[in-house]
């Protein structure tokens, strides 16, 4: 959807409680408009309409057939915002902020997944994510619905060469962790200084042998079962989960 006038502003639909809750909040992007379904007077509808309310955002009612139509038939709760579209961060803004702690996508493909990662990434105070330009999700309303909110939190930069920004990184003094089930380093025995990067790996084959290459540390989970891999979200959860615990201990500054 494009709003006309002097600048071309593309608009996207997001949807459920979440999602839009967040989006209010955030000072990153602009909610123009809020929809709920006819009816629905529930403590979701009033929190959002206080929220609306204090910014000076519309709320209208439609049928909750509308709603169905704009959601594509996804889960929304009776609720649907349109919102200027997703604006991800350049990568050299991270550097220029002096970022401490990112999390990099290496060619993670599933939505779902990616929205996960964002969610958890945000959780345990990482406070940029890199993601390559091609061979990855989109910021879309499905990953925003998943991410529950998280994304309107959260610096995403796309760029087109994983290999070289970890080279930039690696010479502005970032320490490199990569996320692998052969690792040498195990995850929970690793110290953390300065600042960080974790690298996670695409869902099939990992990170890439070039980008692993110039990790300074490869970190792997202990496994005591019969399977001997998990599911990246959840391998990402556990490992930024240990990184911000030790972080914190080693006294870095939170995010």
């Amino acid at each position: 959807m494009t709003i006309a006038g002097s600048q071309r502003i593309t608009m996207t639909v997001i949807y459920g409680f979440h999602s839009v809750f967040e989006a209010l909040l955030s000072n990153h992007r602009t909610i123009e408009k809020v929809i709920l379904a006819a009816g629905k007077k529930d403590g979701h509808a009033a929190r959002i309409r206080r929220e609306a309310e204090k910014r000076s955002i519309p709320v209208v009612s439609e049928p909750r057939e509308i709603i169905d139509a704009m959601a594509a038939g996804k889960a929304h709760q009776g609720v649907i915002g349109i919102q200027e579209s997703f604006r991800y961060s350049p990568f050299d803004e991270f550097l220029e902020n002096d970022v401490s702690f990112i999390m990099i996508l290496d060619r993670i493909q599933d939505p779902h997944n990616f929205g996960s990662l964002i969610r958890t990434a945000h959780c345990f105070g990482v406070d940029a994510i890199i993601t390559p330009e091609r061979h990855a999700p989109a910021v879309t309303p499905a990953v925003k619905k998943v991410a529950a909110g998280a994304v309107e939190h959260m610096r995403i930069s796309r760029v087109v060469n994983i290999a070289r920004s970890v080279d930039i990184l690696k010479k502005e003094g970032y320490w490199i962790y990569g996320a692998d089930m052969s690792g040498r380093d195990a995850v929970e025995e690793m110290s953390v200084t300065g600042k960080t990067a974790v690298i996670l790996g695409g869902e099939h084959k990992g990170i890439r042998p070039l980008v692993k290459r110039k990790c300074d540390y490869l970190l792997s989970i202990p496994m005591m079962g019969h399977i001997d891999s998990l599911n990246v979200a959840v391998a990402g959860g556990i490992i930024l989960f240990q990184i911000a615990t030790r972080r914190r201990v080693a006294g870095l500054p939170p995010t």
